[in-house]
């Protein structure tokens, strides 16, 4: 005979269907009575409190999850349909970022109990901080051009006067100090140079020497890799005038080797070296320092994308827009624990289109020579 306290078919299969509803969900849903006890758990839960399903279920939601009194307090909050992002420290020292969201239950015999729904947030975390930082750079890079025309003009006059300065000085000492001020006033040109390249075209009506402005951007790194135990090989041949901007190709200098200084440590090489082959002109920069991983590699070319935590990651994509622009290319090989080597290349002719054999690979030059 049917015991009347046995639950009805129908009932028991509902109460089945539901759980099997929020044990599919892809987000994390815990059930507490109104004491603070988990009775259900679905797999989303399992799986961010790394714990199987049956480990939560029975336990008291501080041994597991939160304090009962906080969650008490995301109901009583004056928004409380509005997430709370907190971070949770679980076992093995893993911190995850949590969106919470915590609603009272009516219960038999007049109980509350409360449902909790969570869900990973480390990824809107990170997109939200990429998006500030964007945000910032286009109020910079808005501000920029008139920073630049502002500053242009001082610094000149302080150049020009510094080099008026070292001529007529005879003491020895005092001439050191100011050649070491000539050289700061020279590294904030250049500096100023590779962050205005976005405004500026590569090719230019003018023929410039081109292997003089390459010498003279690398003069101002000289002192700084020395000081880093780094060796800076310069190989730069004496070109015939090419119509191309010097601003240009020592703001590309300014950024190739920046980057190579901050990949290399102590110890390590960095050879810079140009060239005309084939009616184009290219520069190489080439180091043994930490290298790049494939993952890194295939974005390194996006703008604003970065490794740094204070870098802006627009050096490399500014410097790889101005030769695409004029109708060159870039090549870039890098290994982790190897180096990297970065090539860029443009016809002298804007007629002519890039080859479709590119030069060999650096590496591959040295070997065979």
């Amino acid at each position: 005979m049917k015991n009347s306290s046995d639950p009805p078919m129908a009932s028991l299969s509902s109460r089945i269907q539901h759980a099997r509803i929020l044990d599919s969900l892809p987000s994390a849903v815990l059930a507490l009575d109104a004491g603070g006890t988990i009775h259900f758990a679905n797999r989303a839960a399992a799986k961010i409190l790394q714990r199987d399903q049956d480990r939560i279920v029975g336990k008291q939601v501080e041994e597991v999850f939160l304090p009962y009194p906080f969650i008490q307090q995301l109901i009583e909050k004056e928004n409380p349909e509005e997430q709370e992002e907190l971070s949770l420290i679980l076992p093995g020292n893993r911190e995850v970022f949590l969106g919470i969201q915590a609603a009272p239950v009516p219960l038999s015999q007049g109980e509350t109990g409360t449902t909790l729904h969570f869900h990973e947030i480390s990824e809107l975390l990170e997109l939200r901080k990429e998006r500030d930082r964007l945000l910032e750079l286009a109020t910079v890079g808005a501000v920029m051009p008139t920073i630049l025309h502002e500053l242009k003009n001082p610094l000149a006059a302080i150049t020009t006067s510094v080099e008026v300065l070292l001529e007529d000085i005879q003491e020895e000492e005092l001439k050191k100090q100011l050649h070491l001020v000539f050289t700061e006033v020279r590294r904030m040109k250049l500096a100023f140079e590779g962050i205005g390249i976005s405004g500026r075209k590569l090719r230019t009506s003018s023929p410039a020497a081109i292997d003089h402005a390459i010498r003279e951007a690398l003069g101002i790194f000289q002192s700084r890799a020395m000081e880093a135990g780094i060796s800076l090989e310069i190989q730069i041949p004496n070109l015939p005038l090419l119509p191309l901007d010097p601003s240009v190709i020592r703001a590309v200098i300014y950024n190739l080797v920046t980057n190579a200084l901050h990949a290399c440590s102590r110890g390590c090489t960095i050879q810079v070296q140009a060239g005309i082959e084939d009616e184009q002109f290219w520069i190489a920069v080439i180091d043994d320092g930490e290298g790049m991983s494939p993952q890194v590699q295939e974005r390194c070319l996006e703008m604003f994308f970065t490794t740094k935590s204070s870098g802006s990651g627009i050096g490399l994509a500014l410097c790889s827009n101005s030769f695409r622009r004029a109708g060159g290319d870039i090549q870039i090989e890098s290994q982790q624990g190897t180096g990297t080597s970065i090539l860029l290349s443009v016809p002298l002719q804007p007629s002519k289109l890039q080859s479709n054999q590119p030069r060999k690979p650096l590496h591959q030059e040295s070997q065979n020579g």
